[in-house]
């Protein structure tokens, strides 16, 4: 009879098994090809070869266990690597449609979080095609717990240890905890057809600003909200933080200097603005060292403190 374990005990039970994956080589307790989903069910497939990826930080981690030939569909959030190109795509990640998942034939779609809606995921497991729908990746630990579960479904164990271990790598390189001192920075949300959103606490954009030795301007605030012109003077950021796709749309620096919300900010076109990969606002992935790297140097905090 096979035990199970109490759904607020999954992930912790998915993150330690990688854990002792990569520090002794030691085999995953989860069978090969099956992973716990988000709410703890037990999802099973024998050598998935069609799978469809629904999330950037999905594909992406996909990629890096070296199975993106095995992806036959994406979503539209999904734009690196370059390996996707060309794959049919299914829609955005929260506007789903059962028709165009199930129309590239898939034995298994893996979906992250926020991924929907509900009742079509529903429909495509009652279909008989296995969803893998995965825990927020927030932060560096549920990033690993990510990983360890796609690696699972793939049957991928060592591949995945050798990801979780390039990243922790990475991230050993990065500066230290923020100082009080340190730089506070701001990521803007601007020109998806509402008032301008910043990432507060509990969100993987705060746990990147950390990561770079930053301090989150914006840290008072839990999950995405809307900033208003005051709250903006009141964190006073040092700099801006944004994605590559808002700033392209935006049409460069200068389209996002002109925007309202940033008038008051007199001297804000002499303050840094840096671009990360939009795929970081879904959740973290494998190229979350590098944007930390590159918001470090640009505030100043790549050589703050000893590495981790």
């Amino acid at each position: 009879m096979m035990a199970v374990l109490r759904p607020g005990l999954q992930r912790h039970a998915v993150t330690l098994a990688f854990v002792a994956l990569v520090a002794g080589g030691l085999s995953s307790p989860v069978a090969a090809g099956t992973a716990v989903d988000a709410a703890g069910h037990t999802v099973g497939v024998t050598a998935p070869a069609r799978v469809v990826s629904i999330g950037g930080p999905v594909s992406e981690i996909i990629a890096g266990l070296g199975k993106a030939d095995t992806v036959v569909a994406v979503d539209s959030t999904t734009t690196y690597p370059a390996v996707y190109e060309g794959l049919p795509r299914v829609g955005y990640l929260r506007a789903l449609g059962g028709e165009g998942l199930l129309s590239p034939g898939p034995d298994l779609v893996i979906a992250q979080n926020d991924a929907g809606p509900d009742e079509v995921l529903a429909q495509v497991a009652a279909a008989g095609v296995p969803v893998l729908r995965l825990p927020p990746a927030n932060d560096l630990a549920a990033l690993e717990d990510v990983i360890g579960r796609i690696a699972a479904i793939l049957d991928t164990p060592a591949a995945g240890a050798e990801l979780v271990a390039a990243l922790r790598a990475d991230v050993a390189r990065l500066p230290t905890a923020p100082a009080p001192d340190a730089p506070a920075v701001l990521f803007l949300l601007i020109g998806h057809g509402g008032a301008p959103m910043a990432a507060g606490r509990d969100t993987p954009i705060h746990a990147l600003i950390e990561a770079a030795g930053l301090r989150n301007a914006f840290a008072a605030a839990t999950g995405w909200k809307q900033i208003s012109t005051e709250a903006l003077l009141a964190a006073a950021p040092a700099g801006l933080i944004v994605s590559e796709r808002t700033l392209e749309m935006l049409g460069g620096k200068a389209g996002l200097l002109a925007q309202p919300v940033l008038a008051p900010l007199a001297d804000i076109a002499a303050r840094p603005v840096v671009a990360v990969p939009s795929a970081l606002l879904q959740g973290l992935g494998p190229r979350m060292p590098e944007a930390a790297r590159r918001l470090a140097e640009a505030f100043g905090t790549a050589t703050a403190g000893a590495p981790r």
